[in-house]
């Protein structure tokens, strides 16, 4: 399992307080200063205007730290310091490879060619209900997404409490002018996907497509919540070498869940098991959204991508709904 360099996460047995490279706790900041550690920096800032659901989060802090040692080896010497809850390196997780194809009832140009949506009787259910019905939104946490596309665009989430461009934090979430969702790879308000990571923004845009796409406006794709609202969230890893992958996964649904998300979808994984990452779902479970993830594509484990033998994260957490992938001919696993 990757794992980002340079950093490790750490959770302390109770806030330090204010920032920079020391907590206050004399055995810790006396290791820490031994193994390099140049920047302590919450992980989750903005969960304190959510109130007493997010108190867990922030007590989980970055540590930078300089030198070639792995983080596996920094993160179990800052675990045996007695201030310390537990520490892990920063896990890098995979997206997981997406398909779509064949008919229906909707007239998007290319619903002929969506099977899934009839494998899961999608217009018997549009039949009873469909997202532009209501004000659910549904946050996409990939590899970024271009939300300007033409089958997309009319479905983006905004955010009511956010002025466009104006340089502030209108809403006081700790994010400026984040009026369509949030980039992490690149820190800026623009989810759209990196030029030096394709393969993760065309996942993600597919992704959103499959969600949440303009549906029955004679283009394109039909999106499964026929026109629910879409809050693109991009949680790639900002180097080219990294494309493909995950690098802010749980910062980005903590967002999600704290800006109002029903649900939060996740099509990415891998083998390492994470504290922080099982406390941030259950903060987005507080809140009431609900996460739903990818299984992983293959049909054993000997590709290294499923779940029959050895458990996949973030799909094996608690308080998680995990989809498995099923033939395009019937409902036989893939």
């Amino acid at each position: 399992m990757a794992v980002m360099p340079g950093v490790v996460v750490v959770k302390l047995k109770a806030p330090m307080g204010e920032g920079g490279s020391k907590t206050g706790r004399m055995s810790l900041d006396g290791l820490a200063a031994k193994l390099g550690v140049f920047a302590i920096e919450p992980v989750f800032p903005f969960v304190q205007r959510v109130g007493k659901r997010g108190e867990a989060l922030q007590q989980i802090y970055n540590y930078h730290y300089r030198g070639p040692a792995p983080p596996q080896q920094v993160a179990a010497q800052l675990a045996r310091d007695p201030h310390v809850e537990y520490a892990e390196p920063r896990f890098v997780y995979r997206l997981h490879g997406v398909a779509v194809r064949r008919r229906g009832s909707p007239n998007d140009a290319l619903f002929g060619e969506m099977q899934h949506l009839l494998q899961v009787r999608a217009p018997e259910a549009w039949d009873v209900v469909r997202g532009d019905q209501g004000t659910t939104v549904i946050a996409i946490v990939d590899g970024g997404t271009d939300w300007r596309h033409e089958d997309l665009r009319a479905n983006v989430w905004i955010n009511p409490g956010e002025v466009d461009d104006n340089g502030l934090d209108d809403d006081g979430n700790g994010f400026i002018d984040d009026v369509h969702g949030w980039n992490f790879a690149s820190n800026s308000a623009d989810p759209t996907g990196l030029a030096e990571t394709p393969s993760s923004a065309g996942h993600g845009t597919i992704v959103a497509g499959v969600a949440a796409a303009v549906t029955d406006n004679n283009l394109g794709v039909a999106g499964m919540g026929w026109n629910a609202r879409f809050m693109p969230v991009n949680a790639a890893c900002p180097l080219a070498g990294l494309d493909g992958s995950i690098c802010f996964g749980f910062e980005a649904i903590a967002y999600a869940a704290a800006n109002g998300a029903a649900v939060i979808n996740a099509s990415w994984g891998g083998r390492a098991r994470s504290r922080v990452a099982q406390e941030v779902i259950d903060f987005a479970y507080a809140q009431g959204a609900l996460l739903v993830t990818s299984a992983g594509n293959g049909g054993s484990d000997l590709n290294g991508d499923s779940n029959d033998l050895v458990p996949q994260f973030p799909s094996n957490y608690n308080h998680v709904l995990a989809v498995g992938a099923t033939g395009k001919a019937d409902d036989g696993k893939a």
